[in-house]
């Protein structure tokens, strides 16, 4: 028989090391973007109507999430 919390601790560690992979990619992934923004050098950026559905479908479940990370 399998020890329950034996179980749970790896279960934590997993979930932690995916929680922290998550979170360098997301650093990477804002840092990309403060550098393309930089790259425009304030000209807007021209998105097609594919683009633009392709982001509203990102952006289902994700209600205020995106203006967290903009204010960091």
């Amino acid at each position: 028989m399998i020890d329950m919390s034996a179980l749970q601790m790896w279960f934590a560690v997993l979930i932690g090391w995916l929680d922290r992979q998550e979170l360098e990619a997301l650093a990477y992934l804002i840092e990309e973007n403060r550098v393309l923004r930089a790259q425009l050098g304030g000209r807007r950026l021209r998105l097609t109507d594919d683009d633009r559905r392709r982001f509203a479908v990102r952006a289902v479940g994700t209600a205020g999430l995106y203006a967290k990370l903009r204010r960091s």
